[in-house]
Parts: structure tokens; C-alpha cells; sequence
């Protein structure tokens, strides 16, 4: 267990203070036959102590300097998971602001007047839509690698390497280039977007926070 530096300190200049104590004692006692001798042994006593004195203190400076080191790694680590906190809330703000609109194009497709503009327009949606989203999600894994990196001085977090697989995943889950006219042509029988949506919510949302932000909630505990 870490001992703390006031401790530390006290504990290192009780001990040669205790043993100099000592050693005069014995001084005394040893040359209480003649003042001189006990005099000089005393002023080599002293020439001895105040280097282990000066010693003792750079001990103590070194101890203080570790010390200080830890706390700013601390604080580093701390400042980290901060910017990932922000980055989840702001991810999890956003999934609250566009989740009407994903519900809305899910009913509107099933319109069986829907016209091919219309359709169209709905696609350029929710292709914006999933640019910001994965740059959201790029911002969270970017610190999350940093973090990780700080802690374990690896590459890569390895839950991060989860949330990337999850991303193109879901991605593939939507509307292509290759179902493009299928999913319009079958729009009242087709759940292409909704299980896209589904996805999104239920399962790459979910992660974001129960799998890749809790991990790093005790690093908040000093």
C-alpha cells in the first residue's frame, strides 16, 4: 500500500533523527572519560549525519516527485474519460433528436403512393444522418484508443475493435446501391429500414454505453 508523502516524510526524518539520538548517547557515554575525545567524535558524528541528512531529504524529494506523477497521470486519465463522456452524451442527444425522424421514414415507406422522388429524398436523409452518427461514434473510439493506450500502451481497445465490426454491420443492414430499387419496389411488404433502425437503437445505442463507456466509469474513483 502507497504511504502517503506527509507520512513519509515524517516517518524518514523521525528515523535519523532517532538513530543521531541514539549514536549521542552513545558518544557520551563511551568518552565520559574526556571532554576532547567526545567532542571530536561528535563533530564526525555530524559531518556523517548531515550527509545522510541531505540523503534522507533527497529520498523524500524523490518520493514527492513519484507522487506527483501518479496524480498527473491521474489526471490525464481523468480528462480522457471526460472527453468520452461528453462524446457518449452527445451521441446519445443526437440518437434523441433524429429517432422521429427514422420512425417517420419507416411509416412514410410503407405509403403505397409514395413516389420515387419521395423515396429518394428519404435516402439522402438518412444518409446524412448516418455520416454524423459514425462520426459521433468515430469521436468516442478515437479517445477510447487514447485512453486505452495511456493505460495498457497498446494500439488498440479491443472494445472499440467490437463497436467497429457493430458500425459496418449496421451499415450493411440498410438501404445500398445493390437493394436500392428492390426495397421501393417491396416497400409494403419490405422491413429493410426498420430492422436498420432496430439495429441502431437496440444494439449499436446499447453498446456505445453498457459495453464501451461503463468500462471506464471507475476510473473516475481517485
Amino acid at each position: 500500500m502507497k504511504i502517503k508523502p506527509i507520512a513519509f516524510s515524517f516517518v524518514v526524518s523521525l528515523a535519523i533523527s532517532f538513530i543521531f539520538l541514539l549514536i549521542t548517547f552513545w558518544i557520551f557515554y563511551k568518552y565520559s572519560w574526556s571532554v576532547e575525545a567526545a567532542k571530536e567524535a561528535l563533530s564526525t558524528t555530524g559531518s556523517y549525519f548531515g550527509a545522510i541528512a541531505t540523503l534522507g531529504a533527497a529520498c523524500i524529494a524523490a518520493y514527492l516527485f513519484n507522487d506527483w506523477r501518479v496524480v498527473k497521470q491521474y489526471e490525464i486519465i481523468l480528462n480522457f474519460v471526460m472527453l468520452i463522456k461528453t462524446s457518449v452524451r452527445d451521441f446519445q442527444s443526437h440518437m434523441s433528436s433524429v429517432r422521429s425522424s427514422y420512425i417517420l421514414d419507416i411509416y412514410t415507406l410503407k405509403k403505397p403512393t409514395l413516389s420515387f422522388t419521395s423515396y429518394q429524398e428519404i435516402m439522402l436523409s438518412i444518409n446524412d444522418r448516418e455520416r454524423l452518427i459514425t462520426s459521433l461514434l468515430f469521436d468516442i473510439s478515437r479517445d477510447a484508443n487514447e485512453l486505452y493506450y495511456l493505460k495498457y500502451k497498446k494500439p488498440s481497445d479491443p472494445t472499440v475493435e467490437q463497436l467497429y465490426i457493430m458500425i459496418v454491420k449496421w451499415q450493411n443492414l440498410g438501404i445500398s446501391q445493390e437493394n436500392y430499387f428492390s426495397v421501393y419496389e417491396n416497400r409494403l411488404s419490405d422491413n429493410t429500414l426498420q430492422t436498420y433502425y432496430d439495429y441502431l437503437i437496440n444494439d449499436l445505442m446499447v453498446f456505445v454505453y453498457d459495453k464501451l463507456f461503463t468500462k471506464y466509469l471507475d476510473e473516475l474513483i481517485l
